[in-house]
């Protein structure tokens, strides 16, 4: 899911990930690339006399707690509350790790990462945490200090992240901010909103503006901030991280509005109805797919209702049918 940087290149030749044929042709281009040099000899400096030790603390529950107890207390009474060491390795597993820690040293820059469609897999960062981008979204990996951890996502992204007692982590993402109480969570931005939803854990959910709402929320909870405002998202949808899950799952009495909105989104693709009617039917029975492909799904939906598909360039349309 990422592009490698020239960081991340040499945080593997000096971490030792680096081998054969990828070794010996990252050592001529050294010979080659004045600039590429220049930042492997001052990296190389770092890594060499680096011995940092983390400092600080920061509770995760008593964070939890405090937030509880006194800032939801304010909400009740406007009527709106809601319930709400340092240890490198050498595999390559860790070696975004190391490229965050270098910059850490040098200037303090965040490192991008983006979306990378012949690569699936997370990106892992130095407290262990892992990022999972979705299509086209990209993150900012600030370095990580004594207090806090932080990144800045554009699009959509699943986050695991490792418990840290000593630094909270968050997440910056279209007007909001996500702070971590021990959680995995997906984070959604786009130009309209930013939507969350908490797969296990707490996250303490909030605006940047001047409104400066707060949420907390807990496991299967979601929540959407929008033109300056927050709200909870009523039963969320089973299927909100299919993209990541790669899992469909249907449910008795679901609607097919429900049900067209869920396959649109997973499968990035315009899927409507002939007959508008259509869109309060529900199913009789949960459908589950695993990794499924568009005409596996709608083709049984069609059948349902007695309809057919049509497809026009990339847009899918179910095409006549009653509801049964």
């Amino acid at each position: 899911m990422m592009e490698e940087t020239n960081e991340v290149r040499i945080g593997r030749f000096l971490s030792g990930a680096a081998e054969g044929d990828e070794r010996l042709a990252f050592e001529r281009e050294l010979e080659s690339n004045p600039a590429l040099k220049s930042d492997f000899l001052t990296y190389k400096k770092i890594w060499e006399n680096s011995h940092a030790k983390m400092q600080g603390g920061w509770e995760s529950e008593q964070a939890w707690q405090r937030f509880t107890e006194n800032t939801l207390a304010k909400q009740t009474e406007r009527g709106t509350a809601r319930k709400i060491n340092l240890k490198w390795a050498v595999a390559a597993v860790v070696v975004i790790s190391l490229a965050s820690f270098l910059l850490s040293w040098s200037n303090g820059k965040p490192v991008s990462y983006a979306y990378n469609a012949n690569d699936t897999k997370p990106l892992v960062l130095s407290d262990g945490s892992k990022i999972y981008l979705n299509k086209d979204a990209s993150v900012d990996v600030f370095p990580f200090k004594h207090k806090k951890r932080h990144v800045a996502l554009h699009g959509e992204a699943f986050f695991e992240v490792s418990p840290d007692a000593q630094r909270p982590f968050t997440v910056e993402s279209g007007g909001t901010i996500t702070e971590v109480v021990g959680t995995a969570f997906n984070i959604t931005q786009t130009q309209e909103n930013t939507r969350i939803f908490v797969e296990r854990g707490k996250v303490i959910f909030k605006s940047i503006d001047k409104n400066k709402e707060i949420l907390a929320l807990t496991a299967g909870e979601a929540a959407l901030y929008n033109e300056d405002r927050m709200q909870l998202i009523p039963n969320p949808s089973p299927n909100i991280n299919a993209w990541h899950t790669q899992h469909l799952s249907f449910t008795k009495n679901m609607s097919y509005a429900e049900i067209l909105m869920d396959a649109s989104a997973y499968f990035n693709r315009p899927i409507s109805l002939e007959n508008a009617a259509l869109k309060d039917c529900r199913i009789s029975n949960t459908l589950i797919y695993n990794s499924p492909e568009i005409n596996a799904v709608l083709k049984p939906l069609a059948s349902f209702v007695n309809g057919t598909i049509k497809v026009e360039g990339d847009k899918y349309i179910i095409v006549g049918g009653t509801c049964p």
